[in-house]
């Protein structure tokens, strides 16, 4: 220590300490042991920082990666929901959402809904998957009685040809909803039957 750093009273001490005569060895070996130590506790902690700072930017990523997940599924799920569902559809109407200025826009879900209110001015390309929808829905009106051959009266055979025939409609015609009725019914049957 040199002398005047701490005022003097850090002399006194060590003066003292060297009057007693020379460090033991033990003592001196312990403070070296516990400055080793120490300075790897130090690298640890350094080491542990790095690792942090790297599992945060993985966290954000993560997190990022997450957030266009679910931005991706929602936008996808209301397409879908609005009568666009093939991957070409959901290119087209994506494509067409993202040419309209960014400022003032309506999230997907909002926009695609807006486009299925009748009257609306609804885009060339999307007009075949829109507009097929609402006048299905339309054109159905109350639910058709099944047609001969296809699902029998509550009083009539139940036979396994039916019931695939029921199910190969609504498979080849997944929209179809008078499929989905006939189908409805056989599966009615079935369960009162049981």
């Amino acid at each position: 220590m040199i002398d005047g750093e701490d005022g003097g009273q850090g002399h006194d001490a060590d003066v003292a300490e060297a009057a007693k005569g020379p460090v033991p060895y033990e003592r001196f070996a312990a403070l070296v042991a516990e400055k080793r130590a120490l300075k790897a506790k130090a690298s640890e902690v350094d080491t542990m920082r790095a690792q942090l700072a790297e599992l945060g930017k993985r966290a954000e990523t993560a997190e990022a990666a997450l957030t266009a997940g679910r931005s991706e599924w929602t936008e996808r799920t209301a397409l879908i929901r609005a009568g666009i569902d093939d991957d070409d559809g959901i290119e087209v109407a994506r494509s067409i959402y993202a040419r309209q200025p960014a400022e003032g826009r309506k999230p997907m879900e909002e926009w695609i809904a807006a486009l299925k209110v009748e009257g609306a001015s609804v885009p060339k390309p999307l007009a075949p998957y829109l507009t097929a929808a609402t006048t299905t829905a339309t054109k159905a009106g109350p639910k058709p009685a099944a047609p001969q051959g296809q699902a029998p009266s509550a009083g009539g055979a139940l036979t396994p040809e039916v019931i695939k025939q029921a199910y190969a409609a609504v498979a080849a015609r997944p929209g179809d909803t008078a499929a989905v009725a006939r189908l409805q019914e056989v599966r009615a049957l079935l369960a009162t039957r049981a």
